[in-house]
Order: C-alpha cells, then sequence, then structure tokens
C-alpha cells in the first residue's frame, strides 16, 4: 500500500537533506521535525531505501490504529491552511488544501483535523495566533477596554445620571426608515423610547425629556447628568435642542470618549433590549404608521418598567419601578429619623 503523496514528499525532504550534507539538527529545523524523527527516519531508509520512502514498507505500530485516519503530515497541512486564513470555514479550507497540495481530502476529515487541534472555529484559531504571536503591547483602546472591565457606571442612586443613545429600528413597508433614541436611568434601569422617521436631535432630546417627565412623576425631579456619544444629534451649539433641554433642566452633558462606545454600556444594552421588544412586535401586527408602532411598544416598555426583574448592579431581581421607591422610602425614614 503506497503512502500518502504528502508523506512521500514530508519523507523525501529529510532524506534529500541529510544526502546534501545537512545535520540533523539543521534539517529538523528546516522541515519541522523533531530531531528524534529525523534520526528514525536516517535508519529506515538506509535499512528499506525507496520501499519505505514510498511507503511499500512501514513498520507495524505497538498499538491499534484507525485505517481511514488522516496522516500525520495531511493533518498539519490543514492546520498550517487554516491558521493562514484564520476566517475561513471547513469547505473553503478544504478547497485550498486541495489546490495547494494536489490532494483530495474529505469535508469530515478537515473538521476532525481542525477540532483535534482545538482549530474548529474563527475564535480558537485567532486566540492561537496570538498565542503564538507572543505578549503584544496594547494600544490605548485595549488597554481602555479591559480596564472597564473592571469598572461600573457611578450611580448611586436615581437621577444620577442618564444614558442616552440612538439606533436605527428598519424599514416599515409604508411608513419608511425608523429611528428610535433611548434614555434609561443609570442606577434604577428606568427607560424610555422614543420612535421618529429620521435621527436628529429633537428625537434625542424628546427621549431624555420623557425620561425627565416620568421620573418627576415618581418623585426623582432632577436629572444630574446624562451620558452621550458625541454624535450630531446630541452635540452642538447651545441652541441644539438636546443641548438647550440640558440647560433648562439643569442637567450637566457628558460624552463618552472617541472610540469608546462601551462606556457608555448602560444605553447600549437598553438598545438591544428594545430591539427584541420591536422584533416580536412586528411579527404579531402589521404596522402602517410610526405612531401604532410607539403605541404598542409604550405598553412593552411600562412592562419592562414596572414588572420586569433585572439583574443590574442596583436592581438585584427588582423591577426599576421598584428601585425608585424603595429608595425614596429609605430616604424619608432617614430624614424622619
Amino acid at each position: 500500500m503506497a503512502a500518502h503523496p504528502i508523506v512521500v514528499q514530508s519523507r523525501r525532504a529529510v532524506i534529500d537533506g541529510l544526502a546534501a550534507g545537512k545535520s540533523k539538527s539543521q534539517v529538523a529545523r528546516e522541515t519541522g521535525r523533531s530531531r528524534k524523527t529525523v534520526r528514525v527516519w536516517q535508519q529506515r531508509y538506509a535499512e528499506h531505501g525507496d520501499d519505505w520512502l514510498t511507503g511499500q514498507w512501514e513498520p507495524k505500530p505497538d498499538h491499534p490504529v484507525m485505517p481511514n485516519q488522516t496522516p500525520l503530515e495531511v493533518e498539519l497541512a490543514i492546520a498550517d491552511w487554516a491558521l493562514e486564513h484564520p476566517l475561513a470555514g471547513p469547505r473553503t479550507i478544504l478547497a485550498g488544501v486541495q489546490d495547494k497540495l494536489g490532494v483530495r481530502v474529505g469535508y469530515s476529515a478537515v473538521y476532525n483535523c481542525l477540532r483535534r487541534r482545538g482549530l474548529e472555529n474563527r475564535a480558537k484559531r485567532r486566540e492561537e495566533l496570538r498565542r503564538r504571536a507572543g505578549p503584544q503591547p496594547m494600544d490605548e483602546v485595549e488597554r481602555d477596554r479591559a480596564l472597564s472591565r473592571q469598572r461600573h457606571l457611578h450611580a448611586p442612586e436615581p437621577g444620577h445620571i442618564a444614558c442616552c443613545d440612538t439606533a436605527v429600528v428598519g424599514r416599515l413597508k409604508e411608513a419608511g426608515l425608523v429611528h428610535m433614541a433611548v434614555a434609561i436611568d443609570g442606577h434604577s434601569s428606568y427607560g424610555s423610547v422614543v420612535l421618529a422617521p429620521q435621527r436628529n436631535a429633537d428625537m434625542a432630546a424628546a427621549a431624555l425629556e420623557r425620561l425627565h417627565s416620568e421620573l418627576a412623576g415618581l418623585g426623582i425631579d432632577h436629572l444630574a447628568r446624562t451620558l452621550t456619544d458625541n454624535g450630531t444629534e446630541y452635540k452642538g451649539r447651545p441652541s441644539h435642542p438636546f443641548e438647550a433641554l440640558c440647560a433648562r433642566l439643569g442637567t450637566e452633558h457628558r460624552h463618552t470618549k472617541v472610540r469608546h462606545a462601551w462606556t457608555n454600556g448602560k444605553a447600549e444594552r437598553f438598545v438591544q433590549t428594545v430591539k427584541d421588544m420591536l422584533e416580536e412586535l412586528l411579527r404579531r401586527r402589521f404596522y402602517r404608521t410610526i405612531a401604532e408602532l410607539q403605541a404598542d411598544l409604550d405598553e412593552h416598555i411600562a412592562w419592562y418598567n414596572t414588572c420586569r426583574p433585572h439583574q443590574g448592579l442596583h436592581n438585584h431581581g427588582r423591577p426599576p419601578l421598584q428601585v425608585i421607591r424603595e429608595f425614596l422610602r429609605a430616604k424619608e425614614e432617614i430624614t424622619a429619623a
């Protein structure tokens, strides 16, 4: 039974290197083999010649061998090609290996080889490349991202800071493109959402004003700060609608650092929650206007604020409304004492 072409090629490279007068250590480095393997192959070629080189003679293993198992050389070639193209999937790797090496390998063989070596998906291949590259100095953004994992938004009480963000919802057949602006209290996670046909400062200001109005109705009559990104819907001249609203409410306007969107993670996560709600609504009903969608979304947001349990830093399984009421009750007791 003949050996696989890649196996023959690998053995021949070792034998030719030794025949050229190179040392075993040098041949091992050039072919990616250990010095012990080079020595064993040299002995086998000396004893059996081309019969061993082409696979006509093979040593009997002292353990059971899977007859259909992919040869080691082929498996190494698959792993190398996968690491050279870490974003490729098993089928793309299969095509690349066949084109590069001129050998036929099955799809399952490629995937099993990658799985045995812990390279079956993109994330693991990227991690292996980072491991091989060794420690790399982090840039400013990566360093700040790593530090942020150990930090939390400072919001010791309701109304201390409101986090705001905008996003695209999608397109309604008759109403056109729909955008949303969100505002959420950093302490209690009490949120508000405004839908609009355009992403602009009026929409962003409406979401913050709505949050302020609802919190005022619960007893939180002042928003001390608001945190936003640097988008044009939030940043501008003093006459800018959002800036003007902050000035009227006496709210300090803070901006996230450029390329540091995760520092406004409270709003980012609330955006995803609202998108999940909207996806559920749009599956149930056909909406002709944004006002219709806003009305049904308001019902979901009311449930979110009053009934839905939260696992946030200050919620501990309590809905936002309960967090606010218990905070105010505790504050009254302290004042009375």
